[in-house]
């Protein structure tokens, strides 16, 4: 009886035994990676699926290697210019999973490969000192306005160490920045006078503009006036011409009478014709020749016409 006893309390501790150190059916997450190890050994690292190992002191691992968001502050931190303003950044992070990675983290930092709040926590520590740093080396004015400057200069010294526990850092990026209730209210004096200053600089350049403006105006006009006159000019000088020819013409005209003194009295008793109309009394002045210049036919009085002497008539 006792034999049998202890035959089945043997069975138990072996039974007990195998079964610690062995796994069945067991997943690995489509998140995980997997790490297969005999006496504490890695012996294969597998991807997602299930997974069943008869053997002594085995053990499958699952690491976690999907993406941890958490955020990280300071509430005290001195720029450049030594302004004091509160900063919150948000840091996205997970685990490599290349073969090399996880056995680092295996062997090296598996606090860092069990835990998500471990590795938080590494990450938090290190990106506290990278705020300090990156906010340090700008101005207030430089950190309002260039958030991802900031951003990329935390970044940049996590990554450096975060290589040492195998760790991507995916993102980080500037959530907040809180300043003193006394540089707002400079910042909105500032804004202010920018402001009026502004107004004052639009103002001055419609004042100039509309200088320019009647300058343009006034060029312009003088340009219209100078057309004008150029155009008046020439018409002058047309009417000047057509009065010239007209002149000449006239000239011609009277060169006649000048020259020919039966031509200047005939003109003469044409025009006292005109004058008296259809009398047939002609006062005809003393010396004149009256044979050259009146012909009766059929007993009335007629002006014989003068021939132009400047023009030859022939026979």
């Amino acid at each position: 009886m006792k034999k049998k006893v202890l035959w089945m309390v043997l069975l138990m501790v072996i039974g007990s035994m195998l079964m610690s150190s062995c796994y069945f059916w067991q997943d690995v997450e489509e998140w995980q990676m997997g790490v297969q190890t005999e006496k504490n050994e890695i012996t294969k690292i597998v991807t997602a699926g299930k997974y069943t190992k008869w053997c002594t002191f085995c053990e499958l691992n699952a690491v976690d290697v999907s993406t941890v968001t958490f955020e990280v502050s300071d509430e005290e931190v001195a720029t450049y210019d030594n302004q004091v303003v509160r900063i919150i950044i948000t840091i996205q992070a997970h685990r490599k999973k290349d073969t090399d990675s996880i056995t680092n983290l295996f062997k090296n930092w598996q606090s860092l490969m069990r835990s998500d709040d471990e590795l938080i926590k590494v990450i938090s520590a290190t990106a506290n000192e990278g705020i300090k740093n990156g906010v340090r080396s700008f101005i207030l004015q430089e950190l309002l306005d260039d958030r991802n400057g900031l951003a990329t200069a935390i970044k940049q010294q996590l990554e450096l160490d975060a290589e040492k526990y195998s760790v991507n850092i995916v993102n980080v990026t500037v959530k907040d920045i809180g300043i003193s209730e006394e540089y707002l209210a400079v910042l909105g004096e500032k804004a202010l006078i920018t402001a009026q200053t502004e107004k004052e600089v639009q103002r001055q350049k419609l004042i100039n503009q509309q200088a320019e403006n009647d300058v343009l105006q006034a060029q312009q006009d003088k340009r219209v006036l100078d057309e004008r006159l150029l155009v008046e000019k020439a018409q002058t000088n047309v009417d000047v011409e057509i009065a010239s020819r007209e002149g000449k013409k006239i000239t011609e005209a009277m060169a006649v009478y000048e020259l020919n003194d039966q031509a200047y009295e005939i003109k003469r008793l044409e025009l006292m014709g005109k004058i008296f109309g259809d009398k047939s009394v002609f006062w005809i002045p003393l010396g004149t020749n009256l044979t050259s210049i009146i012909n009766v036919e059929e007993g009335l009085p007629k002006v014989l016409p003068v021939l132009d002497p400047t023009i030859d008539h022939g026979e």
